[in-house]
């Protein structure tokens, strides 16, 4: 009997995704996604970018997730309008770029939860000529 029970239990808290097996604690099936709009921008060194990262719950209920900005140059300096929320939300995220900061193309890292979606920052040197043709 206590071998049927534990049968039971097992199978009540597995999920089969993608041919693979994992297990997880009841109730830890809530899943979300996260998309970025728009998914690139750019800001010249000394000003800053804003674009929103959204969380959607797809099935829940969905606990409150964290927003996070990854491959930031130490001259960057990332602020939300909401650190965490519970999805389906979204957060504004500002990314501020400081003097010190290289001119060119950064690929970032936006993370929510451990849901993670790509941003492609550039990076301007106002005070660079424009190259003539």
């Amino acid at each position: 009997m206590e071998m049927n029970r534990f049968f039971v239990k097992l199978f009540l808290c597995y999920a089969v995704v993608a041919g693979s097996l994992f297990f997880a604690a009841p109730g830890a099936f809530a899943a979300h996604t996260l998309t970025v709009a728009p998914p690139s921008g750019q800001a010249d060194i000394g000003s800053s970018v804003n674009f929103v990262a959204t969380a959607t719950c797809t099935a829940g209920p969905c606990s409150t997730i964290g927003f996070g900005v990854l491959g930031l140059d130490p001259n960057i300096t990332p602020t939300y309008s909401t650190t965490s929320c519970a999805p389906t939300c979204s957060t504004i995220i500002t990314l501020t770029v400081g003097s010190g900061t290289a001119p060119g193309p950064y690929t970032l890292t936006v993370d929510a939860g451990g849901q993670t979606a790509p941003y492609a920052l550039t990076v301007i040197d106002p005070n660079a000529g424009v190259p003539v043709n």
